[in-house]
């Protein structure tokens, strides 16, 4: 026999409806609270990202003036490399995670 079901208030996925009476219509999912490292991590990484493809523009436009000297195509070869050491250093080598988690604890905290 199966049980009966019903949809969660808040994004309507389907459950039991045992578990919607004890969570107020709600799926154990919607009803997790949001923890700071899971905002802070998700933030850490869209930094990063944008830090990343910051630094891959700016290395780009540095490897392409010093390529244009010796020639449009040998400028985009030697963008390339500037792009992607560019973007390497701005996603891995800046260090936002703790200052990210430091802003957002304290927030939280209050």
């Amino acid at each position: 026999m199966s049980q009966a079901k019903a949809e969660c208030a808040k994004c309507g996925s389907s459950i039991l409806q045992s578990t919607a009476d004890s969570n107020n219509g709600c799926c154990k999912k919607c009803m997790r609270p949001i923890k700071a490292g899971d905002v802070a991590e998700s933030i850490e990484w869209g930094m990063r990202l944008l830090l990343g493809m910051l630094f891959g523009c700016v290395f780009t436009g540095l490897g392409y003036g010093l390529g244009a000297i010796l020639g449009t195509v040998t400028g985009i070869i030697v963008a390339t490399p500037f792009a992607v050491v560019g973007f390497i250093y701005g996603c891995f080598c800046v260090e936002i995670n703790a200052i990210v988690r430091l802003i957002l604890s304290s927030l939280l905290e209050r």
